[in-house]
């Protein structure tokens, strides 16, 4: 079992430059991807990114946030080709309006996209998808560690809510001949206790499902029956025990909601 939210930060270093990928899971029906800050010369990256999650998260909104620093030092790099459009444009502008300045080359140095800080040592998309796979692993080890913590505490109300029914079942009293059965909950409990059976199988299995939606849809089937027994029994101290029963169905749907 696994949480739906969860944290992680992850980072790939080169010589001059950190890359951080910072991940956020929240609570979802479906699984909805977005990526945050990704550079122009990276957005390539982006389906790679979306690709990576799906392998290892089935539900949930996934927040991905990209970060790059570059390490300050004295190095800086001349795009040659650059610089030649540019000398190239000056000398036609200068024969075409019969000009005589002509730009020197630390004035075309200082026009745009001819000088670049850093060098050369750009992230490449490999190093993205080498830091995304980083922080993906301790995404889902947050989730897995949040997963027993809410398996721990279904557990504990599924075993309450089961003592409850029990307690049911040796208080209600048979109903009258005459009343044809329109108090007779057996029905009912015998249906609670096979959805509750259910739940334990999903609860405890080890493989990777969506768990959440079955759970969802489990304790759905189970506050119906309980509603059903509800309305039909007239017996005060029945009526106060399925009261408690949906009070811990309720809280094990709460933390259903936060499962993937």
């Amino acid at each position: 079992m696994r949480s739906m939210t969860a944290y992680s930060v992850a980072e790939e270093k080169t010589k001059n430059k950190t890359t951080k990928i910072i991940l956020r899971s929240l609570n979802y029906k479906y699984l909805d991807i977005t990526v945050y800050n990704l550079p122009q010369q990276l957005l390539v990256s982006e389906e790679k990114i979306k690709e990576e999650i799906k392998k290892n998260i089935t539900r949930g909104k996934v927040e991905v946030y990209f970060y790059q620093a570059n390490k300050r030092i004295n190095q800086f790099s001349v795009d040659k080709k650059e610089f030649g459009r540019y000398v190239k444009e000056i000398k036609s502008l200068a024969k075409q309006f019969n000009l005589e300045r002509s730009l020197s080359p630390l004035e075309i140095l200082n026009l745009p996209g001819v000088v670049s800080a850093g060098g050369k040592n750009s992230i490449s998309n490999a190093q993205v998808i080498s830091a995304l796979k980083k922080s993906l692993k301790k995404l889902v080890s947050f989730k897995k560690e949040k997963g027993r913590a809410i398996e721990k505490e279904i557990s504990k109300n599924l075993s309450l809510l089961d003592n409850n029914i029990a307690k049911i079942k040796k208080n209600k009293k048979r109903p009258l001949k005459e009343i044809n059965g329109k108090e007779d909950i057996d029905e009912e409990l015998s249906l609670i206790g096979f959805y509750s059976q259910k739940l334990k199988k999903i609860i405890s299995k080890k493989k990777q499902i969506r768990k959440g939606k079955v759970i969802d849809f489990l304790t759905q089937e189970i506050l119906r029956e309980l509603n059903a027994a509800s309305s039909k029994t007239k017996q005060q101290m029945l009526a106060i025990l399925i009261v408690e029963a949906k009070n811990y169905l309720g809280r094990i749907r709460e933390q259903a909601q936060n499962i993937e």
